[in-house]
């Protein structure tokens, strides 16, 4: 995948829209399986995105990845998903 243009560490899908305080969003697919987490290059590169104004954040399911997403997009309104207050 590399000589298609992949970055080593790079979050899963990145929306450039600037929204609030922040110039994008990274999210970051994991699953739930226990020992599901971030590379070392990983956690570097969220460091890298975050530290340029970036919002990063791991999901673990669509639903959260949709939550994550909703959020980010309306930064102003508070966003409930499956009763849980998600705003920053």
């Amino acid at each position: 995948m590399k000589a298609e243009g992949m970055t080593a560490g790079a979050a899963d899908l990145l929306l450039l829209v600037p929204r609030g305080k922040y110039g994008s969003l990274g999210l970051e697919f994991k699953t739930q399986a226990k020992g599901s987490r971030q590379s070392a290059v990983q956690r570097r590169w969220q460091e890298s995105f975050e530290a340029a104004g970036n919002k990063y954040v791991v999901v673990r399911t669509l639903e959260n990845a949709i939550a994550a997403a909703n959020q980010y997009m309306n930064p102003d309104k508070q966003i409930y998903h499956n009763g849980i207050n998600e705003t920053d």
